[in-house]
């Protein structure tokens, strides 16, 4: 009996060629989707899981409970918190640090500039990451200790293994004591080169460095902290009591009311395992995941899955009267329902089975296009992967029973009488029900045009919109500025200015302190940036009020105070409209003139005097669209620049870039120069939406494809079905533009049923995706309509060709049917 069904099923997809074509076609696209989407998610979930004892590994955090600068909270901690930990809480099994430095790497020719990690030894009895040669503990024991990875050892060394070797970083000679393996992509982690803490020249403070809350955020957080808990441990129970702890140890100082004067600190402690996933803040290593679109895209996969299985159900159903003779001849010769809607059921499974082994030829030709679009390098080798090969066969099970069991029951629920009568063969219910599903279709479509151009318009927001400020043709230059470079740059033909800061515009950088406003209300995050006369005026911006730094003025230099390196006011400064607001001027004319009081902590220098405000700039999101804008101020500071900013007049752009490397190389030495375009760097801040959007429209594009497949594939069927109609239709004078609206009218109106379903779906989902930004763009009814026309021309244009050679076909032909 297998075998009849089989050759029956074979017979089937034989003689119905096209509808077989548009069956496998369309899922084994939904089934090449899903899979590809699921190696993501899976690749996205691993992060971390391949170190051993990841489920008792955790790293602790610091946030600070006043107002924006809590969101997101540090990569890092205090120093002392592991030293902290493993004197007092037995649960902790082991604790170490680590705290990253840009210096300068040489070993004979090779010199570049690396991110090195001063790390303690006992980090590595927390972080277990695999070996090719030493003892990673050991190694970092020796004060001059360093390790490598494997594409360090070969970049520096050309060797796997330079055990016992010399590297130079800054001004020391460190020895190679061990090589670790290379770090998978999936990790949080972006250490390459770690040196012993116990170093003359290490940046990682003593174990019982004192706790200074009043510090700058930037620098109380720089320390990585690792723990490894025992077993079983109450992790959430013992962060509460590191936290009553760290309170007893450092108690928050107080102002006069009552009020605290310095940031509250707030320690978190996240499992390993779900780091990934945690918003990025100061000091981490990588981009953080978006967990909440990992599930989106998720979603949106297996819906894509399900419009393809409903056009199988679609098509199967629209083609009953075609088989309803099969069925009566079967039932006449004494076959039960049940054989019939085994037979039904086998077809459906051969059907999926035979997309599902065109899908994974599919993906394993996408594939590498793939992981060069994420930088990865995911494997699928369903072969000797079990929970894949386990994973597919289920998707073909549960598609398989899914789409079989509707057409199955409606075929093999075909009465004889009914067939070998002429009588109506499909009812009204099934109508409705491929009405139901094509709305469905082309709800998900709506839904996906209208995601895809939301998240297109935000993309946009982010990296230019929202900006104010101008970052074309904007070069960064990593620099101090203290040499002779910033004013030859200017010198260079091409170059329109230059301006040295502490901050890139958009991206992030001065130095936060915290703001006690003379009113005694709470105290808030400020940010202060280092900015010579020529930074403002570079990026096109305008003073709202007032003037902005000259170099005629002497007075609008901040003076430097010689015994702790700190400013100690005077000068001038100029500041953004919420700093103008929070000081408690109503309006920038209002605050030029007085003194900018922004100061108050009991660890600032006490000669200090509160300069003098001469302008007040719009707001712009100096930090990103991400975060409110802090109050900002501008100071002239010279002396403390990490950045270069050099604005390009656009012409023989590579010439002037190959003429600043030249320069930097005779007036820096033999240190590489570090550049990149601002505008590049920004979007490169929100790589996580520009992927997103890339998704969407990727995914959006799958779904029209699929879901206009399926319309051609049912217009096909119903103009078949429907041919005497047609025929009697034009005999008694309807003309063909009647036939062809007749028809274009069927197929519209689920079309058109469908923006019920998907707008307010699509509107609240894209709303919450939005409110993950603290500036966003509103969303916009015009976006709703161009999406609706374009899923409603789409279909339309699918279907207008067959329909016109239908209603233009000849009566008598018609007519002349069966």
């Amino acid at each position: 009996m297998l075998r009849n069904y089989l050759a029956a099923a074979f017979r089937n997809i034989q003689r119905n060629q096209l509808t077989s074509v548009i069956n496998i076609g369309g899922l084994a696209i939904g089934f090449a989707t899903v899979i590809l989407i699921g190696l993501y998610v899976r690749d996205e979930l691993s992060f971390d899981r391949w170190i051993p004892g990841h489920a008792d590994t955790y790293r602790v955090a610091l946030g600070l409970q006043i107002n924006n600068i809590q969101d997101p909270p540090s990569a890092g901690t205090i120093a002392p918190m592991a030293g902290m930990l493993k004197a007092g809480f037995h649960q902790i099994k082991a604790a170490g640090r680590m705290r990253a430095q840009n210096i300068k790497v040489q070993h004979d020719d090779v010199i570049n500039d690396e991110t090195v990690y001063w790390a303690d030894a006992e980090l590595f009895d927390v972080l277990q990451l695999p070996g090719i040669a030493g003892d990673a503990r050991a190694a970092l024991e020796q004060p001059d200790g360093a390790i490598l990875t494997r594409r360090m050892a070969r970049k520096y060394f050309g060797a796997d293994a330079p055990i016992g070797k010399a590297i130079q970083v800054g001004a020391n000679s460190f020895t190679v004591n061990a090589v670790l393996q290379d770090l998978p992509f999936e990790t949080h982690l972006d250490t390459q080169i770690f040196l012993s803490g116990k170093s003359s020249a290490s940046l990682l403070p003593p174990h019982d460095a004192p706790l200074r809350l009043n510090a700058a955020f930037t620098d109380l957080a720089s320390v990585l902290t690792y723990i490894r808990v025992y077993p079983n441990t109450n992790v959430v129970s013992m962060e509460s009591q590191i936290q009553e702890a760290m309170e007893r140890r450092a108690p928050v100082p107080r102002g006069p009311n009552g009020k605290p004067i310095v940031p509250i600190p707030k320690l978190f402690v996240q499992p390993l395992t779900q780091i990934h996933f945690v918003p990025a803040g100061a000091h981490a290593m990588k981009p953080s995941g978006n967990l909440s679109a990992i599930w989106a895209i998720t979603g949106i996969g297996l819906l894509i899955l399900v419009v393809a299985s409903i056009n199988y159900v679609n098509m199967m159903t629209a083609r009953t009267a075609r088989r309803s003779m099969e069925v009566g001849v079967r039932k006449m010769a004494g076959a039960t329902r049940q054989h019939l809607m085994l037979q039904f059921m086998g077809e459906s499974f051969l059907t999926v089975a035979v997309s599902c082994l065109l899908a994974t030829s599919l993906v394993e030709l996408l594939l590498p296009y793939f992981n060069a679009y994420l930088g990865r390098d995911i494997d699928f080798a369903w072969w000797r992967d079990p929970q894949l090969a386990i994973s597919l066969t289920g998707a073909i099970l549960v598609v398989g029973i899914l789409g079989s069991v509707y057409p199955a029951l409606i075929l093999s629920g075909l009465r004889t009488v009914t067939v070998f009568g002429r009588q109506k063969v499909i009812d009204g219910q099934s109508e409705l029900s491929r009405s139901a599903l094509v709305t469905f279709q082309f709800a998900v479509l709506i839904g996906l045009l209208f995601a895809t151009g939301m998240v297109y318009l935000q993309t946009y927001y982010a990296t230019r919109d929202s900006l104010i400020f101008n970052p074309e043709n904007v070069l960064v230059v990593d620099t101090d500025c203290r040499n002779a470079f910033p004013e030859e740059v200017r010198k260079l033909k091409g170059v329109k200015t230059a301006a040295c800061t502490d901050a890139q515009f958009g991206i992030g950088g001065g130095w936060e302190f915290v703001v006690s406003p003379p009113d005694g209300s709470q105290p808030s995050a400020t940010t202060m940036v280092n900015a010579d006369p020529q930074l403002l005026p570079l990026f096109d911006l305008k003073p709202l009020a007032g003037r902005f730094f000259s170099r005629d003025r002497s007075a609008d230099v901040m003076t430097l105070s010689t015994n702790d390196q700190r400013d100690s006011g005077s000068g001038a400064v100029v500041i953004n409209e919420t700093a103008m607001r929070k000081l408690g001027y109503k309006s920038p004319d209002a605050a030029i003139g007085h003194a900018a009081a922004f100061r108050g902590q009991a660890d600032m220098a006490t000669n200090y005097s509160a300069p003098a405000i001469i302008g007040v700039v719009k707001d712009f999101p100096l930090q990103g669209i991400r975060h409110e804008i802090q109050p900002t101020a501008f100071q002239w500071l010279p002396g403390s620049y990490k950045h270069l900013m050099v604005k390009l007049d656009g012409s023989a752009t590579a010439d002037t870039l190959l003429n600043i490397d030249k320069l930097w190389a005779q007036t820096s030495g033999p240190e590489p120069i570090r550049r990149r375009f601002l505008d590049s760097a920004i979007d490169a801040l929100y790589v996580d939406i520009h992927r997103e959007w890339s998704l969407f429209a990727s995914l959006a594009v799958i779904a029209v494809f699929i879901a206009c497949l399926g319309m051609f594939g049912l217009s096909t069927c119903i103009a078949e079905r429907r041919t005497r109609e047609i025929g009697i239709r034009k005999a008694l004078g309807a003309e063909t533009v009647d036939i062809a609206t007749l028809f274009l009218w069927k197929f519209a109106k689920p079309i058109l049923l469908a923006n019920i379903v998907a707008w307010p779906v699509a509107g609240y989902l894209i709303d919450r995706w939005l409110h993950g930004f603290f500036y966003h763009v509103d969303i916009n009814l015009w976006m709703y309509a161009i999406a609706s026309c374009v899923a409603l021309l789409l279909g339309l244009l699918t279907v207008a060709g067959h329909t016109l050679a239908v209603a233009q076909a000849k009566p008598i032909e018609a007519l002349r049917y069966e």
